[in-house]
Order: structure tokens, then C-alpha cells, then sequence
């Protein structure tokens, strides 16, 4: 059977089918580029506050540190001062005990006990400074004039005890 229409080609249809499909395929990928952009910029956003709400904790808990080391180092600076107050006085006390009863021979046992608690007192003093200066605020937030200062303030201890030594030595030497 032969009609008489005329034969249509088909590749004209398959041509706007592909057209449209690719129509089709690009708008997707628009679509999902845009959707992953959307999702980049979430994901920026949501590390950016994460790491702004670290800092801002950061910064607060390095305050407290902060405080509570002043604090510990004003209470152990005056119960310091006390001591070696006190300390001073009963050197004293006794030096002038032994310079008024005892002779020379006598005098240089309590004269070395008391060098010695001056000495064992100074050492002390420094351990707890450099306790202090290596505390757990070592979490980068000790400024470098802070460290600067701790380390003249170390120095200025550790002059301080090596004179008071170098006096109990001549003293020592002169009895």
C-alpha cells in the first residue's frame, strides 16, 4: 500500500528533541551550580561565626587567666613581703642577740642558719615568680611586654638575691 502523503523526515523532529534537551540539561546545570554556590556560601558563613565565637572565647577565658593570675601573684607578693618582714626582724633579733652574749665562735652557727633562711626564702620567691610566669596563660595570650616585663622583674629578683648572698658571704668571712 502506497499512500499518497508525502514522507515526512524525521530527523527534523529528533533535531528539536535534542534542542530541547539540551535546553533542558543546561538549565540544570545552572540550577545545581547556584544550589552549590547557596551551599558554599552557608558553609562559609557557618565557619566564619564558628571561628568568631572561638576567638570571642578565646579572648575570655584568657582574660579570666588574666585575673585570677594577678590576684594569685598581689596574695603571694604580700604573704611574701610578710615573711621576709618577719624574717628580717628575727635576723636582726638575732644578731643582736649573739653580738651581746656570744663570742665569735658561737655567733657563725646562727648567723649561717640565718643566711640560710635568707637564702632558702629568696629561692623560694623566685620559684614562685617563675611559677607564676609559666602559668597555663601560655596560650599565646601573655602580650610580648608582659613576657618582657616578667623576665626584667625575674632579673631584678635574681640580682636582688645574688647581692643578699654576696653579703651574708663577706660577714661570714669577717667573723
Amino acid at each position: 500500500m502506497v499512500s499518497n502523503q508525502p514522507m515526512i523526515d524525521p530527523t527534523e523532529n529528533v533535531k528539536a528533541l535534542v534542542a530541547a534537551n539540551e535546553r533542558f540539561r543546561e538549565q540544570l546545570r545552572a540550577t545545581d551550580l547556584r544550589h552549590s554556590q547557596e551551599l558554599r556560601d552557608a558553609e562559609t558563613r557557618r565557619v566564619d561565626q564558628l571561628a568568631a565565637q572561638r576567638q570571642f572565647y578565646s579572648n575570655r577565658m584568657a582574660d579570666v587567666l588574666r585575673n585570677n593570675q594577678q590576684v594569685a601573684a598581689d596574695s603571694l607578693f604580700s604573704q611574701l613581703k610578710e615573711v621576709k618582714t618577719d624574717l628580717q626582724t628575727e635576723l636582726r633579733a638575732l644578731n643582736q642577740f649573739r653580738y651581746e652574749s656570744t663570742g665569735k665562735g658561737q655567733g657563725a652557727s646562727s648567723l649561717w642558719s640565718g643566711a640560710i633562711a635568707v637564702i632558702s626564702i629568696a629561692i623560694a620567691v623566685t620559684m614562685a615568680v617563675v611559677a607564676i610566669n609559666r602559668s597555663p596563660t601560655s596560650l599565646g595570650v601573655r602580650s610580648a611586654e608582659e613576657s618582657r616585663q616578667n623576665d626584667l622583674t625575674l632579673g631584678k629578683m635574681a640580682e636582688e638575691n645574688r647581692r643578699l648572698i654576696e653579703n651574708l658571704e663577706r660577714r661570714l668571712q669577717k667573723q
